[in-house]
């Protein structure tokens, strides 16, 4: 049994997935199990795993409801101790699985968080405030930028259908807030997010269950009303674009 499990949920990637398996493919630390769940692509997405990776890969291929139903589907098919989330657009840096697996043996932890680089910049997991950052508070990113302890969804559940672009945060903060470990290491970047996603480019449809899941694990629920408003009318431009 492989410590650590890689997921990707694929739909028509043909264009970034190549990058991706040549990242995993350059992996100092070749110990771990790469499960991609494809919706259906129509292009050459499942053509392009090299030859080296072959051995490590499990390709699931049926129709999902989004991304989290993909990524529920890998999880059930997941038999290593932790997993790491990666879109087919990110990028993992060649000592990435090995330093989660030296971060999560040294820490025990249930939820290891690295840095990442983003745009121009690195985000920093441990940033703390979760009244006001969410999920933010405590990674940096979901993809590439945390490695989580599959059991823990056998204590606060999968990612939930309920929300299409922030069951992860849902699922994080609940996880955190319920006892699990957290380990932050921002001196660790693990790879590069890409702003392509759903949660980067819909601005105004994010805002609206980050303020859900907020609402679902803060007591204060007109703070947090009042900062979604102020949220609102911060970036009015973005919301009526």
């Amino acid at each position: 049994m492989t410590t650590i499990s890689v997921i990707t949920a694929t739909l028509n990637a043909g264009k970034f997935i190549g990058h991706l398996a040549s990242d995993l493919q350059m992996q100092t630390d070749t110990d771990f199990q790469w499960i991609v769940v494809d919706g259906g692509s129509t292009d050459d997405t499942l053509t392009q795993f090299p030859d080296g990776l072959k051995d490590r890969i499990t390709i699931i291929q049926e129709r999902d409801f989004g991304i989290y139903d993909a990524l529920n589907k890998g999880l059930r098919r997941c038999q290593s101790e932790y997993y790491l989330v990666i879109g087919a657009d990110d990028r993992l840096y060649p000592d990435a699985i090995a330093g989660y697996r030296r971060l999560a043996d040294a820490s025990s932890a249930d939820i290891v968080a690295a840095s990442v680089k983003d745009g121009d910049t690195i985000a920093l997991p441990g940033r703390g405030k979760p009244w006001l950052r969410g999920h933010s508070a405590y990674l940096s990113h979901h993809s590439a930028g945390t490695l989580i302890r599959r059991s823990l969804h056998d204590r606060f559940g999968y990612y939930s259908h309920s929300l299409p672009i922030a069951a992860d945060q849902l699922f994080v903060k609940r996880s955190v807030l319920g006892g699990a470990q957290l380990h932050c290491e921002p001196k660790f970047v693990a790879g590069e997010f890409s702003r392509t996603g759903v949660s980067s480019v819909q601005f105004t449809a994010t805002l609206f269950e980050f303020t859900l899941m907020q609402l679902r694990t803060e007591k204060n629920k007109l703070l947090q009303l009042l900062i979604f408003i102020a949220r609102l009318l911060r970036h009015w431009k973005k919301v009526i674009r």
